[in-house]
């Protein structure tokens, strides 16, 4: 019963949102059906890695969001692989959320063939939410290499919002337009120290 609805309700949802063949540019508002690419954008360094586990609390569904973000000169690119344990649960993860995206231009897609499909890219009306709708993620498979694009030059830890009809939270990274106080300091220190290296030189 639960699949009849879920499905009824993505085909409603698709009257209303915008096509694409490949990577999509979010603009706040837009639903965007996609289909999927053979790769992940270029990109020159891994900045940080995470892997969290999760739990739906009236279901007993577990299992882990691994989440790798890249950089180059444009900005971050954030991937997630959506991983169900192999369990007894007959449930389904159907969404991921994200927040923090206002600020920053959204591309979004999904690398095809490494595992369940997403159908859709969302985000909301203020920009804020960035989401995927999945074909459903059952026990003991895992989604596609999910991705979002920005122009954002920092991340911050943030909370993901899993979603089968009730909710769980995984702890993750996302975009924000500031650094964090550490990558300041290390900053700060480097010019302290360049500083000194040429002052040492001009003595």
């Amino acid at each position: 019963m639960k699949k009849i609805v879920m499905v009824t309700l993505v085909g409603l949802f698709l009257a209303g949102t915008a096509s694409t063949a490949g990577a999509v540019t979010l603009t706040p508002g837009l639903n965007a059906v996609i289909s999927g690419v053979a790769s992940l954008p270029a990109y020159d360094t891994v900045v940080t890695s995470v892997s969290n586990p999760y739990t739906f609390s009236y279901t007993g569904m577990t299992g882990t969001v691994s989440e790798t973000v890249y950089q180059n000169s444009t900005g971050l690119l954030f991937t997630y692989t959506i991983k169900r344990a192999a369990d007894a649960v007959n449930d389904a993860v159907a969404r991921l959320s994200l927040t923090g995206f206002s600020a920053f231009s959204v591309n979004a897609d999904y690398v095809a063939g490494t595992g369940i499909d997403a159908i859709m890219a969302t985000r909301s009306g203020n920009g804020d939410t960035v989401g995927f709708t999945l074909a459903g993620v059952t026990t003991g498979t895992q989604t596609d290499l999910l991705w979002i694009q920005t122009n954002a030059q920092y991340y911050t830890p943030t909370i993901g919002l899993l979603q089968d009809g009730g909710q769980a939270e995984v702890g993750l990274v996302g975009p924000t337009a500031t650094p964090e106080p550490g990558t300041v300091a290390l900053f700060s220190t480097g010019l302290l120290g360049l500083m000194g290296f040429r002052r040492k030189r001009t003595v």
